[in-house]
């Protein structure tokens, strides 16, 4: 098993257990409030615990939104992150959020809201829970169409000026996640877990020493409780707390701020000792906030980055000459289901979580558009029967929740996957994104700033650029050199409706397109080198036919009867892929630094300073995103989100373990380590 295959627990996370009482009694999550509310309100049976009762949002501006004093720094601020612990039943997030777009109109600010919970509600339960809320409505209706799934690590989800991270999970695991984060810091904290004495591991003093670690001298935190104990962690942590009058008929409750002079004696030194050196980010500069970016290439990778750029804050432009979706991202349907492995690895949730990210993603359209994408569902059907055993093994991994997947006679079933339009997701993803129609010729990197010199010899200037053209990309300097391949693909389209059955994939595969009218097969897999004329042609289309029918007999004489004598349009185009199958995700290594650094490698063990091994060290404003194969729809979105992360500092929606996985250096060092020192001539 190697370094990336670790096993670790299922990933699948265990929602609330919920009973209902009416929302104007009980306490909210340990208080007594005042007020009616409609509805009822949901209680936690683990905990002994309500979520919110009474006026809820009442409560929340009383206890979150002005003891932190958001009206006035909300109304002021061009970026913004607030951290949570509890996420419950959403209540803080919507009002704040809902807060922000009463105080803050400027179109480029960015409000950022990250929140831990380790036993999510259920999308009914929420939908049942915000009916107490009316005033909430619009915001908890955008919320509940893309509720996360039950499933360990980070959901990252954008409403146009907002945008939420939630990570599933226990709370020092997600704490521990963003410490690794050396260059993450906070505006302010809520504290919302259950009432101290009935979950007390979210009140430790572990906890707050994490909290301090993620705390710069300005934050403000605040909490419903006021308990001795709970004052008395805070300070030992770092924090000078105040008790201030509670809200309803709870007397008081807790707001601190931070005390950095503290932070050498009091933060717990919780390093992430899974992240070697090589693959470290603490020496990348966040880029501030509206920075300039140049992105080469119009596929799905830049339309990717287009959208986690801007909802990130910054300024992209896209450069291509050849227009948007003009190659492999041009097809008229691409599967969008995961990858799975039969036990829980960095590579499975990786897999997963891309796939959960870009649904969410494409659901945020559908509404505006929506033929899209069709949810037809896809069986992953084995090829051979000695690999049912596999499959069946994938299914009881826990990587997902049974109503995502489940085993079948004939393999796996995906209810939720389904078909996409690449073209017009592009478009949705590059919205207003300026686009310059030409090829990029060359980067220029002068005294900080990064040079984009345009095929008509005009220069542009950037604070950074990200490569997203695929093999295109070997053709710069910065990138020239990585081990990236090409493999041409067809796909047929026929013009009859595919029936009303799931996808299947097995390899190739048959389905319908988005809107239904037409039927889908494909795809073969050819070896390109540089300068290869890419067509179609009638033997591949053959092949493709052949493929059905060598695996599925009934599926071959479905399609057969459909498929005689109806039109057919083939298309081919160009896959970028790596040795690993994995993408190339991250900043661009310093060739030169790297080879110096870890050299040690080729005799087992990189050189080591009086500082220890050094870290990683970059190309000043270089990042890439290709290789991105035959997936590039469902983990193009996943890992630009991550990118635009790692450019500007903000929590990423990605462990180390996966991040150290796509990191763009990684094949430089598993060639140091597989070299050998030359002997020295007698």
């Amino acid at each position: 098993m190697s370094e990336n295959q670790q096993k670790r627990p299922g990933r699948v996370v265990k929602t609330a257990r919920l009973s209902w009482q009416p929302a104007n009694h009980g306490t909210a999550q340990g208080s007594p409030c005042d007020g009616p509310a409609d509805g009822d309100a949901p209680f936690a049976d683990e905990f002994d615990d309500i979520y919110f009762s009474g006026d809820g949002p009442a409560e929340v501006s009383h206890v979150f939104l002005a003891a932190n004093d958001l009206p006035q720094r909300l109304a002021h601020a061009s970026s913004f992150l607030v951290g949570e612990l509890g996420f419950g039943s959403a209540l803080n997030f919507l009002s704040c959020w809902a807060l922000w777009d009463r105080v803050n109109n400027d179109p480029g600010a960015r409000l950022h809201f990250f929140s831990i919970e380790k036993h999510p509600l259920t999308v009914d339960d929420f939908r049942k829970a915000a009916k107490a809320w009316p005033e909430l409505a619009p915001y908890a209706e955008k919320l509940s169409s893309v509720w996360p799934e039950p499933v360990a690590g980070f959901h990252r989800v954008t409403f146009g000026r907002v945008t939420l991270t939630l990570f599933l999970g226990d709370v020092m695991a997600g704490l521990n996640v963003l410490t690794a984060q050396a260059s993450l810091s906070f505006d302010c904290w809520f504290l919302d877990g259950f009432s101290p004495a009935k979950n007390p591991a979210m009140w430790t003093v572990l906890v707050f020493q994490a909290l301090a670690k993620l705390s710069i001298p300005t934050i403000t935190l605040s909490t419903f409780t006021a308990a001795g104990q709970i004052r008395r962690n805070l300070e030992s942590a770092g924090f000078i707390v105040s008790r201030v009058p509670g809200y309803g008929r709870k007397r008081h409750m807790i707001r601190a701020h931070f005390n950095a002079t503290q932070t050498a004696t009091t933060i717990n030194p919780e390093q992430n000792a899974d992240t070697p050196a090589w693959a470290s980010l603490e020496t990348l500069s966040p880029l501030p906030h509206g920075a300039q970016i140049a992105i080469i290439g119009g596929g799905i990778a830049g339309a990717s980055l287009c959208h986690a750029l801007r909802a990130a804050g910054l300024r992209p432009t896209l450069f291509d000459g050849a227009g948007i979706a003009a190659g492999a991202s041009g097809n008229p349907a691409a599967l969008v289901m995961p990858r799975l492995d039969q036990a829980v690895s960095p590579t499975s949730d990786f897999f997963v979580h891309a796939w959960l990210h870009t649904r969410r993603l494409i659901d945020q359209y559908r509404d505006e558009d929506p033929t899209l994408f069709t949810e037809c569902g896809v069986i992953r059907s084995h090829e051979k029967p000695e690999e049912r055993a596999r499959l069946r093994d994938m299914a009881d991994a826990g990587l997902l929740p049974r109503h995502l997947l489940r085993a079948v006679e004939d393999g796996l079933y995906f209810q939720t996957a389904g078909l996409v339009d690449p073209r017009r997701l592009v478009k949705h993803l590059i919205g207003n994104t300026p686009i310059c129609e030409q090829n990029a010729a060359r980067v220029i990197h002068d005294d900080g700033r990064v040079l984009i010199e345009a095929q008509d010899g005009r220069t542009h200037p950037f604070d950074a650029v990200v490569f997203a053209n695929g093999l295109n990309c070997l053709r710069f300097v910065e990138a020239r050199g990585l081990p990236l391949t090409g493999s041409v693909g067809q796909l047929d389209l026929y013009d009859t409706p595919y029936g009303d059955f799931p996808a299947q994939a097995f390899g190739p595969y048959a389905g319908p397109t988005p809107d239904c009218a037409a039927t889908i097969i494909g795809a073969t897999y050819d070896p390109y080198k540089e300068g290869d004329v890419v067509t179609t042609t009638e033997v591949n289309r053959t092949r493709n036919l052949e493929a059905i029918a060598a695996f599925d007999t009934a599926l071959d004489q479905t399609l057969d009867a459909r498929l005689a004598d109806v039109a057919v349009t083939s298309r081919a185009g160009v896959r970028c892929v790596t040795l690993d199958r994995l993408p190339l995700a991250g900043p661009l290594p310093d060739w030169a630094a790297y080879g110096a650094d870890y050299d040690g490698y080729r005799f087992g063990n990189p050189e080591k300073t009086a500082a220890g091994i050094p870290a990683g060290r970059y190309q000043p404003g270089s990042f890439i995103l290709s290789g991105l194969g035959s997936r590039g729809i469902v983990t193009a979105p996943f890992c630009a989100a991550m990118i635009a992360a790692q450019m500007t500092g903000q929590i990423a929606p990605a462990d180390s373990a996966i991040q150290t996985l796509l990191h763009p250096g990684r094949f430089f060092i598993r060639a140091l380590k597989r070299a050998r020192p030359r002997r020295p001539s007698s």
